[in-house]
Parts: structure tokens; C-alpha cells; sequence
């Protein structure tokens, strides 16, 4: 089963998206947002809570978790549309 969380990723706010294999989190792939993006309150509170838990730096296809230290390689076999297709609304 898939899952996503807002997640800092370099700095910049983002999406994360990740699978459960045998009891461990798998990381897919990111995708950024703009801050603007998410307007609605609940959202702004969800991406604060979120924010605090999930920051990560991603250097040569490989996720570290900032406040754990834990590696994750990416698989990068998924592509994520409905991101893709929310950043091409957005620059038109």
C-alpha cells in the first residue's frame, strides 16, 4: 500500500511518497510544492505537523532523515501524475 506526507526534502516543502515492505518504510520519489499551494487551514496545520517530523535531504538518488540519521535509497520506479499535473495548473 501506498502513502505520502508533506515532508521538508532539501529545504524546499514537498510531498513524499513511500510503500510498507516486511515492517520498513520504503521511499518512492518526492515531488515539491510552493508554498502557496495549500491555502485551506487544515492543511497549513497538517503541513506543519508534518514538517516538524518528516525532514530530509536527498543527495544522489538517497534520502536521510534528519533527526534519525536513517538512509533510504530511492527506487524511482514510480511516477507521480497528479503532482506533475498540479505544477503544469499551476504554470499555466
Amino acid at each position: 500500500m501506498s502513502y505520502w506526507s508533506y515532508a521538508l526534502i532539501n529545504n524546499r516543502l514537498g510531498e513524499i511518497y513511500f510503500t510498507r515492505k516486511d515492517g520498513e518504510n520504503v521511499i518512492e520519489g518526492h515531488s515539491y510544492l510552493r508554498p502557496n499551494e495549500h491555502l485551506t487551514k487544515r492543511e497549513a496545520a497538517a503541513i506543519q505537523h508534518h514538517i516538524q517530523l518528516n525532514s530530509y535531504s536527498y543527495y544522489h538518488q538517497k534520502y536521510t532523515h534528519f533527526l534519525s540519521r536513517l538512509k533510504y535509497a530511492s527506487t524511482n520506479r514510480v511516477k507521480y501524475p497528479q503532482a506533475q499535473a498540479r505544477v503544469r495548473n499551476l504554470e499555466s
